[in-house]
């Protein structure tokens, strides 16, 4: 019975891992920058800005700069970023409801509405690769099934490497064996290091994969549910609208323990065509990923509604800042980036591992050999 079990468990492991190594290994490097993001942009001068004793302008005058520096698009959401203060963030769309994978970012000054910058973020290409595989939305989908293989590869080693736990020691490496033996040995130790993290981040980033269609569920549940009374109303004109600080000044009116996170445009798809939604968070590092959306009328700059996120969309929320351990300070991700390179190590083992032994066929022998090394 055990015999039969192991080799369902390493047909599982072999094939689950084959199928993410290569996607993973890309991730995995195209993700080591990433996880310095802040710091790097910091250091190549983008989004730093110094914060000015001056009132800040309205947000209305900010979106109007926007807007007129780049006249062929529309901001979709403003953005508060702490690791670009002294700047607010204008994501910008070609239409208000167009899908945002291709968003640009202006980041303006809110105390003079002057343009910091309109390029690129430096790592654009490396957020590409990592989130898309440079295939726009498919390649969201694609990383989605990429991890789930990695989380049945993660499990399947774990349970292929159950029975021989108790044979050696912890990071023993057989002597006198054969290479094959010895990179076998590396490959579970450092395996078994980094399972409990590249299971976090197996499933953070099948969580951030797929969060788009946790939006979709979410607009057409709660979402839906809070705009009911305007499901028969035709959605207004944007000449219409009224001022986007007021409605943000309103949002935060019941819930002044709590700052802005970002603003929803109507028609985008954190909102709908009627409504501002301002998205407001705790204001302490214990509380910021607390998030609560207020819905208030474009039109009437009244609050619609306001409800807590459900338990599906805080996962969501919280799995970008766990999957790059942006949560902890330098010294979590210097953490992280070690991680990353030990997880890249045992995909490449497992290659290897693989590729020596592709062509050797199991017999009973064989396996028995294995279970009694």
């Amino acid at each position: 019975m055990l015999l039969k079990r192991l080799k369902f468990w390493i047909w599982l492991h072999k094939w689950s891992s084959l199928i993410a190594m290569l996607v993973m290994l890309v991730v995995f490097v195209s993700g080591l920058p990433l996880v310095f993001k802040a710091e790097i942009e910091y250091w190549m001068g983008y989004g730093s800005a110094e914060r000015q004793d001056l009132d800040e302008l309205a947000l209305d005058t900010l979106v109007a700069a926007a807007e007129q520096r780049r006249q062929d698009k529309v901001v979709q959401f403003i953005v508060w970023d702490d690791n670009k203060p002294g700047t607010v963030i204008m994501s910008m769309a070609d239409t208000p409801d167009e899908a945002p994978y291709h968003n640009i970012s202006l980041l303006v000054s809110p105390y003079d509405g002057q343009i910091i910058h309109d390029e690129a973020e430096p790592l654009a290409f490396f957020v590409d690769l990592h989130t898309q595989l440079l295939m726009g939305k498919g390649g969201t989908f694609l990383l989605g099934i990429i991890a789930v293989s990695l989380v049945l590869s993660l499990l399947s080693g774990v349970m292929i490497y159950k029975p021989f736990a108790g044979r050696r020691e912890f990071g023993a490496i057989r002597n006198g064996k054969s290479k094959r033996a010895k990179w076998l040995d590396v490959h579970n130790v450092l395996g078994m290091v980094v399972f409990g993290w590249m299971l976090v981040v197996g499933g953070t980033g099948l969580i951030n994969s797929w969060g788009e269609y946790l939006v979709y569920f979410w607009r057409a549940d709660q979402v839906a549910d809070m705009t009911r009374a305007y499901h028969n109303t035709p959605a207004p004109d944007k000449t219409q609208f009224g001022s986007v600080h007021h409605a943000l000044e309103i949002a935060r009116d019941p819930f002044p323990e709590m700052v802005p996170w970002f603003i929803a445009m109507p028609g985008s798809m954190m909102s709908d065509a009627h409504h501002y939604t301002i998205y407001l968070r705790g204001a302490t590092p214990r509380t910021a990923q607390l998030v609560r959306p207020v819905l208030v009328d474009a039109v009437t700059q009244t609050i619609t509604d306001s409800r807590e996120m459900p338990w599906y969309m805080k996962t969501l929320m919280l799995s970008q800042p766990l999957h790059f351990g942006d949560y902890g300070g330098l010294m979590l991700k210097v953490i992280w980036f070690l991680f990353t390179l030990i997880s890249t190590v045992v995909l490449i083992t497992g290659l290897y591992l693989w590729w020596v032994r592709r062509k050797q066929r199991y017999n009973p022998d064989n396996w028995q050999e294995l279970l009694q090394s």
